[in-house]
């Protein structure tokens, strides 16, 4: 048996990157901006945000490192459950938050979390 050979891949079953910068987001660590909704006040990470949404894209461009959106567009209430979706990209949507998820997801233009919102929506509209 020949045990020479010029190559080998090695991929790890999961990518540990998304839930070490979660982790990392909850416990402040490396954070370089803050987003904000009314009296609500989170850090992130600018890389993550912007990778998530143009919308977000085109906000760093003008507003330094700090986002404020209106809580016409971005309901405070699911702002932890967005964040945590652009950082491991899985979210629950529930009744309580499926309108508002429709909503924030078409203002910052993040169409695949938009089209399931809807979906759920259409499913359960009595």
């Amino acid at each position: 048996m020949n045990s020479n050979c010029s190559e080998m891949n090695f991929v790890l079953p999961v990518n540990p990157l998304p839930a070490r910068l979660e982790l990392y987001r909850k416990k402040k660590k490396f954070t370089d901006v803050k987003i904000k909704i009314g009296n609500l006040e989170m850090e992130a990470h600018r890389i993550v945000l912007e990778d998530a949404s143009p919308v977000i894209r085109a906000m760093f461009t003008h507003d330094g490192n700090v986002l404020e959106f209106q809580e016409t567009s971005v309901d405070p209430g699911i702002l932890e459950d967005l964040l945590n979706f652009f950082y491991n990209a899985q979210i629950k949507i529930t009744l309580e938050n499926a309108l508002s998820l429709c909503i924030a997801s078409h203002f910052l233009h993040i169409q695949n979390l938009l089209e399931e919102s809807e979906k759920f929506l259409s499913l359960n509209v009595s």
